[in-house]
């Protein structure tokens, strides 16, 4: 991913489930804003940060956020997005990056 339905398994529509793990990132502070984004993407499903529901979403957008706590970070996080697609016409697929977002007070 980022890629189309269609490229990676044709015409037929299902559900895929995509893992990635990563690092807790540094230097976060309670007051930052932090959020898991997906930054295009047409399907329904789910997120899951470590086992735990970020939410749901019923989309055809170029962003969907995820608002988390810094709480739910561990060092080594794992996050999984379902995706469901029901073939058709039109595209379905996760096309373009997801993206951990970091919001930061300043003073």
């Amino acid at each position: 991913m980022p890629q189309s339905w269609q490229d990676l398994f044709g015409p037929i529509g299902n559900t895929a489930t995509f893992c990635r793990w990563f690092h807790c990132p540094t230097n976060l502070v309670s007051e930052d804003q932090i959020a898991i984004v997906l930054t295009g993407v047409t399907g329904n499903g789910r997120v899951w940060l470590n086992d735990e529901v970020l939410g749901e979403y019923a989309a055809m957008a170029e962003e969907i956020r995820f608002p988390m706590r810094l709480e739910q970070l561990q060092p080594r996080n794992r996050l999984r997005i379902e995706l469901s697609w029901d073939g058709g016409d039109g595209p379905g697929g996760l096309y373009a990056p997801v993206a951990i977002e970091i919001l930061s007070e300043m003073t």
